[in-house]
């Protein structure tokens, strides 16, 4: 294992043994609706951004991380991305991947949402889809009175709901990603996409 993968692993440990005891007041349980799964993790980004400046990048990293692992379906996320070519990846690259992609999505939402002026997030709809698939929509409302529409899409596998897709008035961010690293993949193969992610999780700590 390279000394830089392995150091990010252990300090991706220590933030998940840090924030442990907060996870079991902020994550939603295994066995969550899909409507509660969706307000456990709105309600943890409100709660990140009302602490604001009294907490730095890394706290709220720690704060977040159990909340977004638990909401999102990062595994089903990546076999979207990458399609049937997924299959072709060894172990140790979809590991890899599965890794850096859940890194840079509590690092996303560690950055952006980091101050609260008023912002709130209302649900609007739910609307199940079958017995294992749930849309459900949602308002967030910035300080400015701005509104974007939030549309979760979730499914259940093994009795838990998880969010697969998220778009934000109408774009999906996981659509935007099947298309940069497929770009990636086909020029530099898993070492570009890898290396795309890490300095985007640099930008983002840096901010």
């Amino acid at each position: 294992m390279k000394p830089l993968i392995a150091l990010r692993r252990l300090a991706w440990l220590g933030m998940v043994a840090f924030s442990f005891a907060w996870a079991q007041d902020g994550a939603a349980p295994a066995d969550a609706s899909g409507p509660e799964v969706v307000h456990s993790l709105e309600r943890a980004l409100i709660d990140s951004m009302k602490a604001g400046g009294a907490l730095s990048f890394e706290q709220r990293y720690a704060r977040l991380e159990p909340v977004i692992v638990r909401s999102l379906d990062v595994a089903r996320m990546a076999r979207f991305i990458f399609g049937s070519k997924w299959r072709e990846f060894t172990a140790e690259e979809q590991d890899r991947f599965l890794e850096a992609f859940t890194e840079l999505s509590v690092s996303t939402y560690a950055a952006r949402f980091d101050e609260h002026k008023g912002e709130r997030f209302d649900p609007v709809s739910e609307t199940g889809q079958g017995d294992d698939r749930m849309l459900i929509r949602s308002q967030f409302t910035k300080g400015s009175g701005d509104t974007v529409a939030f549309d979760y899409m979730l499914m259940r596998a093994d009795g838990q709901w998880r969010v697969v897709n998220i778009l934000a008035d109408g774009i999906s961010d996981l659509a935007l990603k099947r298309s940069q690293y497929g770009a990636l993949l086909a020029k530099g193969g898993m070492t570009a996409v890898l290396a795309s992610i890490d300095r985007q999780i640099k930008r983002l700590h840096e901010r």
